[in-house]
């Protein structure tokens, strides 16, 4: 399994948690875009906050879902699909959500052991 993921993962990711997708369903060119715009903006504002040291096509597999939760967040009133997603993850607003998300990359990132591969040695 490689330890990254794509932004266009994450954006099928997002899409997921919008209730866009179903399986084995594409989304639109335009959302697509859109989401991918919007990733790249909060990559860099992540990457501002200190929190993102990696490019928008790396995205580590430990931080994959947060930043999925984020950029739900941050696409979802553009959608219309506010409401259900916060009532999905259990915040009030999109504001203490993604706020608790960056708290969560804030904590597994203290952590650098786990960006660390694993070694497998045969015998």
């Amino acid at each position: 399994m490689p330890n990254f993921r794509t932004s266009a993962d994450l954006v099928v990711r997002a899409a997921g948690m919008l209730n866009f997708l179903r399986p084995g369903e594409d989304l639109e060119d335009r959302h697509k875009q859109t989401m991918l715009d919007t990733w790249a903006e909060v990559n860099a504002l992540l990457q501002q906050d200190g929190i993102s040291t990696w490019p928008d096509d790396e995205i580590p597999v430990v931080v994959f879902r947060h930043c999925a939760r984020i950029l739900a967040l941050e696409v979802a009133p553009e959608f219309g699909a506010l409401p259900p997603l916060l009532q999905s993850l259990g915040v009030q607003n999109a504001h203490s959500g993604i706020n608790q998300a960056k708290s969560d990359l804030r904590s597994i990132l203290m952590e650098p052991a786990r960006f660390e591969p694993l070694e497998v040695k045969t015998i």
